[in-house]
């Protein structure tokens, strides 16, 4: 707040925001398709394939802003890497797979 004679009295509120750092442009940042998988608007269960042993890794991301149809991934899956968006059967934490490219 700027220097101001009005006090914040009980039941007020305010939206902040903080900088966080380095910003990332439209880019750089890491989109999901927002259906289906994400449960709760701040973060998704994502599944993400090893290639080593071809199964298939839960991982939890934290979401951020939606664009469209497209959500913003804040942390839990990098730009490099490939990301699950289907499957014929039910996926689970080490459920071996055989990855479809499209």
């Amino acid at each position: 707040l700027d220097k101001t004679e009005t006090n914040l009295m009980s039941g007020m509120y305010a939206t902040v925001q903080f900088p966080t750092g380095e910003k990332k442009t439209i880019s750089q940042a890491v989109f999901v398709s927002a259906r289906g998988h994400c449960r709760s608007e701040d973060s998704c269960r994502g599944f993400i394939p090893s290639v080593q042993n071809n199964t298939a890794l839960l991982r939890w991301l934290r979401l951020g802003r939606t664009f469209g149809d497209r959500v913003e991934v804040l942390s839990g899956l990098s730009p490099d890497e490939q990301y699950i968006i289907g499957s014929q059967g039910k996926l689970y934490n080490g459920a071996k797979i055989s990855l479809y490219v499209k």
